[in-house]
């Protein structure tokens, strides 16, 4: 987008020279340093907790045990989105990144309160911060049960269906009238 790289809107047929191809091209070496880094980062890191499990020999048997019993290579494709054609797709004017979406964390809110995210994404934006996903999903259960819980004792649900009832029944007789 523009915030990234300010020349995008000049990308165009006509337009385009050898001075927005040098600059397009010096982005695009940047961009792919940046997350060739961070997929280095991320490997290292991954190494780093494999080795830790792996330091015994009773460490590695239960490692491989646990890593066939819960590792389904379907749920990883599905996960990594590797089966798809267009890795990145253009929409409402911007690139978006179709394959491993499990690990785009990028937060675009379009409001304070907005926390739409990806569905594997690990972090989800809310009320001005970063959660992780799961105390997000936890806390979120947790403000439904409360919410279904003050429903049930108060006795809102058949509150509201005595109204819709009353509603209806004489909101046929005005219009009869």
């Amino acid at each position: 987008g523009e915030d990234k790289f300010a020349e995008v809107n000049k990308i165009a047929v006509g337009s385009f020279d050898s001075l927005l191809h040098r600059k397009t091209v010096n982005f695009l070496s940047a961009l792919k340093r940046y997350y060739a880094s961070k997929k280095d980062k991320a490997m290292e890191q991954k190494e780093q907790v494999v080795m830790a499990l792996m330091s015994t020999p009773e460490k590695a048997e239960s490692f491989e045990i646990a890593k066939l019993r819960y590792q389904n290579q379907t749920v990883m494709d599905a996960v990594k989105n590797i089966s798809t054609l267009d890795r990145i797709v253009e929409f409402r004017g911007q690139l978006h990144q179709k394959i491993y979406p499990i690990y785009a964390d990028e937060h675009k809110p379009k409001h304070y309160f907005d926390f739409s995210a990806n569905l594997y994404q690990p972090t989800k934006y809310f009320a001005g911060a970063n959660h992780d996903t799961f105390r997000f999903n936890i806390m979120v259960i947790w403000a439904m049960t409360c919410v279904l819980f003050l429903t049930l004792y108060f006795d809102l649900l058949h509150r509201l269906i005595i109204r819709v009832e009353s509603w209806l029944k004489y909101g046929k007789r005005r219009a009869r009238d």
